[in-house]
């Protein structure tokens, strides 16, 4: 699951570089990988 979900993080980036000029794409994307990363870490710490 976590590589299926990883997979999908890396391939918002494609989508997102269309939406947005370079700086702008790679802010949005960041933040959409921390929110993933936090997102993993609270899973880790309700288990």
């Amino acid at each position: 699951m976590f590589r299926r979900e990883f997979r999908g993080c890396a391939e918002a980036a494609a989508a997102i570089s269309n939406e947005h000029d370079p700086g702008e794409a790679l802010a949005v994307w960041l933040q959409r990988y921390a929110e993933f990363i936090q997102a993993k870490r609270g899973l880790r710490v309700a288990a």
